[in-house]
């Protein structure tokens, strides 16, 4: 299978996710199992950036994992953390604290990791094309 191809497919599997991982948040049931499913599409799309555009590696990462972090928020809440059903812990001392909602810092995430492969996409059609 050719990179582009490849990329092509990690790419309508990404909207998969996304659409699975939005309809979980609805409470809908799915066919796929996001935290399963993501994990080997993660390592997939992982190989394809490495080959393609390896600049890319460390932002996609990122996005999965926060490595360095002290305190565990909502902007700092990542992929990782979803599918090990992490969640920060509440504040005893604050009757009506508000509690974040994990899906929305999750879908952005995948978003951008999608994105990501967008990039790459376009850098293999440069080179097919002898654009870059």
């Amino acid at each position: 299978m050719s990179k582009e191809t490849k990329i092509a497919e990690l790419i309508e599997r990404a909207d998969r996710l996304l659409d699975t991982l939005q309809a979980e948040h609805k409470g809908k049931s799915t066919t796929i199992n996001f935290r399963q499913d993501y994990l080997l599409w993660y390592v997939e799309a992982r190989r394809i950036i490495v080959q393609v555009e390896p600049d890319l590696l460390f932002e996609f990462d990122c996005l999965y994992s926060e490595r360095n972090r002290t305190t565990l928020n909502e902007s700092n809440y990542c992929i990782r953390d979803y599918i090990l059903l992490t969640f920060p812990p509440r504040d005893p001392r604050i009757f009506f604290q508000r509690w974040f909602n994990e899906f929305h810092p999750t879908y952005m995430r995948m978003q951008a990791q999608r994105q990501l492969l967008e990039a790459c996409q376009l850098k293999t059609e440069e080179i097919t094309n002898g654009t870059s």
